[in-house]
Protein backbone atom coordinates (compact mmCIF):
# COMPACT_ATOMS: atom_id res chain seq x y z
CA UNK A 1 0.00 0.00 0.00
CA UNK A 2 1.28 3.50 -1.12
CA UNK A 3 0.13 7.32 0.07
CA UNK A 4 -0.44 9.16 -2.81
CA UNK A 5 -1.06 13.55 -2.49
CA UNK A 6 -3.05 13.45 -5.69
CA UNK A 7 -7.20 12.70 -6.94
CA UNK A 8 -7.75 9.41 -7.23
CA UNK A 9 -9.96 9.93 -10.02
CA UNK A 10 -6.73 12.12 -11.50
CA UNK A 11 -4.52 9.00 -10.47
CA UNK A 12 -6.80 6.64 -12.09
CA UNK A 13 -7.02 8.58 -15.80
CA UNK A 14 -3.30 8.74 -15.58
CA UNK A 15 -2.81 5.20 -15.37
CA UNK A 16 -5.89 3.44 -16.28
CA UNK A 17 -3.93 0.82 -18.58
CA UNK A 18 -2.27 -0.32 -14.95
CA UNK A 19 -5.24 0.64 -12.50
CA UNK A 20 -8.75 -0.09 -12.22
CA UNK A 21 -11.42 1.86 -9.42
CA UNK A 22 -13.43 -1.09 -8.03
CA UNK A 23 -15.12 1.85 -5.37
CA UNK A 24 -15.09 5.34 -4.61
CA UNK A 25 -11.80 5.11 -1.95
CA UNK A 26 -10.03 1.50 -3.85
CA UNK A 27 -7.94 1.15 -6.80
CA UNK A 28 -6.79 -2.31 -8.03
CA UNK A 29 -4.48 -3.07 -10.47
CA UNK A 30 -5.26 -4.81 -13.43
CA UNK A 31 -2.57 -7.51 -13.17
CA UNK A 32 -3.71 -8.63 -10.24
CA UNK A 33 -7.49 -9.23 -10.62
CA UNK A 34 -8.31 -12.68 -10.82
CA UNK A 35 -11.91 -12.72 -10.04
CA UNK A 36 -15.48 -11.68 -9.54
CA UNK A 37 -17.31 -13.00 -6.75
CA UNK A 38 -21.27 -12.22 -6.32
CA UNK A 39 -23.57 -13.19 -3.10
CA UNK A 40 -26.36 -12.12 -2.27
CA UNK A 41 -26.44 -9.21 -4.91
CA UNK A 42 -23.36 -7.82 -3.85
CA UNK A 43 -19.98 -7.76 -5.92
CA UNK A 44 -16.84 -8.36 -4.91
CA UNK A 45 -12.94 -8.63 -6.89
CA UNK A 46 -11.08 -11.25 -6.10
CA UNK A 47 -7.05 -10.07 -5.61
CA UNK A 48 -3.92 -12.25 -6.14
CA UNK A 49 -2.44 -11.26 -2.26
CA UNK A 50 -5.45 -10.29 -0.40
CA UNK A 51 -7.05 -12.86 1.32
CA UNK A 52 -10.55 -10.77 1.70
CA UNK A 53 -12.08 -10.40 -1.46
CA UNK A 54 -12.82 -6.03 -2.17
CA UNK A 55 -16.05 -4.82 -2.35
CA UNK A 56 -16.77 -3.60 -5.90
CA UNK A 57 -19.24 -0.61 -6.51
CA UNK A 58 -22.36 -1.13 -9.06
CA UNK A 59 -20.97 1.50 -11.28
CA UNK A 60 -17.57 -0.63 -11.35
CA UNK A 61 -18.92 -4.20 -11.62
CA UNK A 62 -19.68 -3.63 -15.75
CA UNK A 63 -16.45 -2.32 -16.77
CA UNK A 64 -14.69 -5.24 -14.35
CA UNK A 65 -16.97 -7.82 -15.86
CA UNK A 66 -15.74 -6.77 -19.26
CA UNK A 67 -12.02 -6.37 -18.49
CA UNK A 68 -11.90 -9.85 -16.52
CA UNK A 69 -13.65 -11.38 -19.83
CA UNK A 70 -10.71 -10.64 -22.70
Amino acid sequence: MHYVDIPLKQFVAKYSDVFIQIHRNTIVNRAFLTGIKTVEQSHFACVKGIAEPLVISRRAYQELKTILAR
